[in-house]
């Protein structure tokens, strides 16, 4: 009888989950910052090298390197990232369920800074090693996504307006799958971040009921998030023009 029951505790609850995660975030923004400015900065700085790279002229970068469906438009850019996001998951982690407020504090001259973080060790590694998984993945549905979108094309010959009403729906396609294999990847993940070693039993435990749950918990921000880049989206392209 106790066994159940300690199960089903340990179920999610989807809307609530997501709720209480954003409120979290929202209250401890300074703090958060705090733990994830300096792999951010190293993120942008990354990303604008990619740029100068893919964009310079001459252009620097092999033309087999590049992927349009990364931003910036190379196969480098997720592996860039993916240490740098494994990086301030670690911090976090460690801040929210080990009270280490140590973890990755950079030290100068005898100095201790708490303001800047970095850990580059194999436990972060291994870690952006799943994210990564996840991050070519979403790179690849997307391509699969467009070339769907030109292979159906001529079907909607005559009837743009039918065909623009069905483009617009496409990407639900790559969100969801994304959010499927990001309940898989990420709980792995963050078990190695978090332990410093990948327990399959323990993850499978902490994700028995609860993956279709947490692909739900994934679908609603991932769509919350793309909706947003949507909204953002022309007030970068104003700032770049």
């Amino acid at each position: 009888m106790d066994v159940p029951q300690r199960v089903l505790s340990q179920r999610l609850r989807v809307f609530s989950t997501v709720v209480a995660t954003l409120t979290y975030c929202v209250r401890n923004a300074g703090h958060l910052l705090v733990l994830a400015w300096f792999p951010c900065a190293l993120d942008s700085a990354g990303r604008l090298a990619l740029e100068w790279l893919i964009y310079g002229f001459p252009p620097r970068l092999p033309e087999w390197l590049q992927f349009s469906f990364f931003v910036p438009a190379t196969w480098l850019t997720p592996i860039v990232a993916a240490p740098l996001v494994a990086m301030v998951w670690a911090f976090v982690l460690s801040d929210i369920c080990d009270r280490n407020p140590d973890r990755g504090t950079i030290t100068v001259l005898n100095v201790r800074h708490d303001w800047i973080r970095f850990e580059l060790s194999p436990v972060v590694l291994l870690g952006a090693g799943f994210l990564l998984v996840t991050d070519v993945g979403y790179g690849l549905l997307w391509f699969v996504n467009f070339k769907l979108l030109l292979a159906v094309h001529p079907l909607f010959e005559g009837r743009d307006a039918l065909f623009d009403a069905w483009a617009r729906w496409t990407p639900a396609l790559p969100l969801l799958v994304l959010s499927v294999v990001s309940a898989w990847t990420y709980p792995a993940a963050a078990q190695i971040l978090r332990a410093g070693v990948l327990d399959r039993a323990r993850v499978r435990s902490l994700m028995r009921g609860n993956r279709l749950r947490l692909t739900a918990m994934f679908l609603i921000l991932n769509v919350a998030f793309y909706q947003l880049d949507v909204f953002v989206r022309p007030a970068t392209g104003w700032i770049v023009r």
